[in-house]
């Protein structure tokens, strides 16, 4: 079985089979376009760290179908287990995995990744219990009255 050497930007060389790492579109492409196949590819963006949970989204779904063109809505409670499991991470790395998935154009980690931060959003009161769930420093909210001043400059460009 043929295979295809990554190296990430931590400098950790991975050789991984074709079929598996092919659900990259952006690593199928290199492969296919470009005719790489003895040098490794480099991922500047992406650590080994976040290889490995990408690495175990692709062993889950080896044999699936590829995904549909437009995505199909669905919940959390729609994802399989290995999913669920998969995406239970700090959120700080589970930002990893997403940008990993939108760089290597992995449509259905990008997904799973994306629903699961929407669910968490979800789960949450107000800015006040999002900016605690997922460690925004208060640095980066705007205070009640420049929000106030803000919808009151809109509400006059606006009319």
């Amino acid at each position: 079985m043929a295979s295809v050497k990554l190296t990430t930007s931590d400098d950790k060389e991975y050789t991984l089979d074709r079929e598996l790492i092919f659900q990259s579109n952006l690593i199928k492409n290199m492969v296919t376009d470009l005719d790489v196949f003895d040098a490794p590819i480099p991922l500047p963006n992406v650590t080994s760290s976040t290889l490995d949970i990408v690495i175990k989204y692709l062993k889950i779904h080896k044999d699936d179908p590829p995904p549909p063109d437009k995505p199909i809505e669905k919940a959390v409670d729609d994802m399989i287990d290995e999913d669920k499991e998969l995406m239970k991470l700090e959120f700080n790395i589970m930002a990893d995995v997403i940008l990993a998935a939108n760089y290597l154009d992995i449509p259905g980690l990008l997904d799973i990744g994306c629903r699961t931060v929407a669910w968490h959003i979800k789960q949450c009161k107000d800015y006040h219990e999002i900016r605690e769930k997922f460690n925004i420093p208060k640095e980066l909210w705007r205070s009640e009255e420049e929000i106030a001043e803000m919808k009151k400059e809109l509400n006059g460009i606006l009319g």
